[in-house]
């Protein structure tokens, strides 16, 4: 099961799990790194929407209160998320 967390800027869900991946490992990532994020992110392609963090684990590295804002990857609000804003993952464009 993947779960989301939404986020009103379009920057803020890649910025969170490149803070995530810093804190998973202990230290700042390294500038020449392969992998800089810990979870992928989907953001919208319009000027507004957002972005959400995509959480396939048990997010342990979360707030307590991002744990308790985590929502289910397919219900209603994700799919309405999605075509209204068109969202696409940054890496893939899907």
């Amino acid at each position: 099961m993947i779960r989301y967390l939404k986020f009103r800027a379009k920057s803020s869900a890649e910025k969170r799990s490149r803070q995530l991946w810093a804190q998973k490992l202990g230290r700042a990532v390294d500038a020449n790194a392969v992998t800089v994020h810990l979870y992928g992110w989907k953001r919208s392609t319009k000027s507004f929407g957002g972005s959400v963090l995509l959480v396939p684990d048990d997010g342990a590295l979360l707030t307590q209160d991002e744990k308790e804002d985590l929502r289910e990857v397919g219900d209603e609000e994700w799919v309405e998320w999605v075509e209204k804003y068109r969202a696409v993952d940054l890496d893939t464009g899907n």
